[in-house]
This record gives structure tokens, sequence and C-alpha cells, in this order.
């Protein structure tokens, strides 16, 4: 849209944002209706094309909500129950937020002493609303622990449902969520499949990671980078639930042999190289799971060589708070050099060769010729590797 202006005139440009479908089928896409709203930054703010002038510029926005009536509830990545906000942000922060209002249940408990805000909505069935508040807790505390990061001045954390079908002949479940600046947001079919918290702990830890992996370490090019940004992301989902205690050793032993080496090595897909991916990852279920295993089974490999290689003393944790320092010194991308000089400081060799051949090309790792560090055992099974527990 262009508007033609006198130098210097203000303009005002009004429009309407509406949803867009019958039932709450696009969860990416604005949710209105009378009991309230559910936007992403991106869908809700029309920005005129000079509003960001610099890449790293962060020029002023001012919203005003005071047409909301008091007591209103107003929830976004920036504030909580603002009236008048001013944002100072980058235009991928911006785009990447989430903003709610209205008939949410909203819980609030705090990590050294920076609030978290929880706001749910929907009925949930058997899944009880505080065993949720009590996960995302634990949650938030563990990896901000990990990271030893509380510098986050406000966190939100949404829940909504989105539209499945439950019948006898047709049992729709599905579960999703997204990284945002500040916060995450999670939707799911809100039916007897999620009667328990095993989906939503997972894809919680998920999108918890995304504050770190993915917003703080970005990619320089986002599908050629999801072995980065997803599968590193979903490595450190397991490995924090299982240094946590959410998960036990046998339920990450389990999960990772189902989830991870099975589902890989039996793919048709998993010799495709990394350049397809992005062609196909919006339009193919197997290919847009494809980065997340090549990329956790990278980084279970690369933790294990950084363990043997420092007799212990290191594992993959320190090169990821070394990109994450990096990054954040940087105020840039990280690139895949940035990357594989990390892993040369860690492991005084080059990985290029291996990286290209099992990232880029995309041929899987044969297992039967890496050594593990001692708490680990992998056995080859008709092409297919099987973790165990090792003998420490």
């Amino acid at each position: 849209m262009v508007v033609e202006h006198r130098p210097g005139q203000e303009i005002t440009v009004s429009y309407w944002l509406v949803q867009d479908q019958d039932t709450v089928r696009e969860y990416y896409r604005p949710l209105i209706d009378s009991t309230g709203f559910h936007v992403f930054g991106s869908k809700l703010l029309v920005l005129p094309d000079h509003f960001y002038p610099l890449k790293n510029s962060t020029p002023l926005l001012e919203i005003d909500w005071t047409a909301f009536p008091q007591g209103y509830l107003l929830q976004n990545s920036f504030a909580h129950q603002p009236r008048r906000q001013r944002i100072r942000v980058l235009q991928e922060q911006l785009s990447n937020s989430i903003f709610i209002g209205g008939q949410w249940r909203l819980h609030t408990f705090k990590v050294m002493e920076k609030p978290v805000y929880f706001a749910i909505r929907g009925d949930w069935g058997k899944m009880p609303e505080d065993s949720l508040v009590q996960m995302l807790e634990k949650t938030v505390n563990v990896q901000r622990a990990f990271w030893n990061d509380y510098n986050t001045p406000l966190f939100t954390v949404v829940l909504t449902p989105v539209y499945g079908v439950w019948t006898e002949n047709s049992k729709s479940c599905s579960c999703t969520g997204t990284g945002l600046t500040n916060s995450f947001s999670a939707g799911a079919t809100n039916n007897p499949c999620m009667d328990d918290l095993v989906v939503l702990t997972y894809v919680f830890n998920h999108e918890m990671m995304h504050h770190w992996i993915g917003l703080d370490i970005r990619n320089k090019t986002e599908e050629l980078q999801y072995w980065f940004s997803e599968g590193f992301t979903d490595y450190y989902t397991y490995k924090n639930m299982l240094r946590s205690g959410i998960y036990s050793t046998k339920d990450f032993v389990d999960t990772w042999n189902m989830e991870v080496f099975e589902k890989h090595y039996k793919s048709q897909n998993k010799t495709t190289p990394n350049y397809k991916i992005k062609e196909a990852f919006w339009t193919d279920p197997d290919i847009s799971k494809l980065p997340y295993r090549r990329g956790e089974i990278f980084a279970f490999y690369l933790d294990n060589q950084i363990q043997i290689h420092s007799a212990g003393e290191k594992s993959l944790d320190n090169l990821m708070f070394d990109l994450l320092a990096h990054s954040r010194k940087e105020n840039r991308p990280w690139t895949n050099e940035d990357f594989l000089d990390l892993c040369a400081k860690y492991l005084d060799e080059d990985l290029s060769a291996f990286f290209e051949q099992h990232i880029i090309v995309g041929e899987p790792i044969d297992f039967e010729k890496i050594e593990l560090a001692k708490h680990w055992t992998v056995e080859v099974k008709e092409g297919i590797p099987v973790l165990g527990i090792g003998r420490e």
C-alpha cells in the first residue's frame, strides 16, 4: 500500500484485524473473537517500510491500549497490563512477539525475582492446570540455571487450544509452538489426546530453549541452519529434561531410540542434502523433521567427542556457552564457520570434512565407527543405532 502525502504531513492509517477462518485451525494467524485475542507481532502491526531505517536500529513504537475496559487482561512479550506502552526493539524481535488480551487465566511466579506470566484459556479436560504451572516453573528454573542467565526482566508463556476433531472415526491430536522475544506460545488440541503432560512437557522445554538457541544465537540462513536451531534445541530439550529429573535415564534412552535414531535411520529422506531442506521444509512433513533429527544426532556425537577429548572435563555445554557469548558480543547471526572454529577449539582438529559429510551432504553417521563417552553405548541393529546405558 502506497500513501502519497505532503512532506512532513502527519499520516494516520486505520485498519481492522479480523480472524479469517471459522474455527481455530490456523494457529499462526490472528485468533480473535468476543472472548479475546491471540496475535503474533508480525500479524498485528502494519509498519511503514522506513520504520526501521537501519538493520540494527530500534525506533520508538508507542501503543495506546486505553480504549480497552478496566480489568481487561492485556499481556504481551514486552509488558503486563500495559495502558500506554513504549517499545524499542530490533525488527525481528518485534515480529517475533505475542500479544494477547481478554478472557485468559493468568498465573504468575518469579525466578530470581523476575516475573513469569503464564496465560491459559480453554478446557484441558483431565490435565490439572496446577500441574502445567508446576511443569513450566521447573522448566524455566532448570533452563535459566543451565545458561546462568537471569537477565530477562519479564517472560510470557501462552497456551491456547486449537481445533481438533475427536470422534470415534476421527481423532485429531497435535501440538505446536514457537519461541518468541521474551516469550513463547504453544497451541494444542485440547481433547483426550492431551490428557497427560508428556507432549506439552516436551513442547514447553523445546520452545523455552529457543530463548537462547534461535533468538540469542541467531541463524545466518534460516532453513539451511535448522539442523542447529531446531536440532541442537531438541538435543538440549532432552538433555535438560534428563538433567532436571523430568526424564529418567530410561525415559531419555527410550525416547531417543524411538523418536530420534529409529525415525531418522528408517526415513527415506535421511540422505537428503541440506540444500533441499529449504525447498521442501514447509511442504513435506518428513523433510520438516529431518533437520531436527540430523542436528540432534550431530549434537550427540559432538557432545561425546568433546567429553572424550577433554577426559570428561568439558562437554558440548561449554561450546554452547561460548557460542552464546560470541553471538551476544558480535550482535550478528552466527555462521557455519563460527561454529566450526569453536569445534576446532574443543577438539584440536578441523571438523569441516565430517561436518560437510554429515550435515551438508546428509550422509547418516555410522555409529559402528564412533567412540562414545563411557556413560553411553550404541549398538547398530539392521542399520539402526540403538542407544544404551554405559558402565559409568
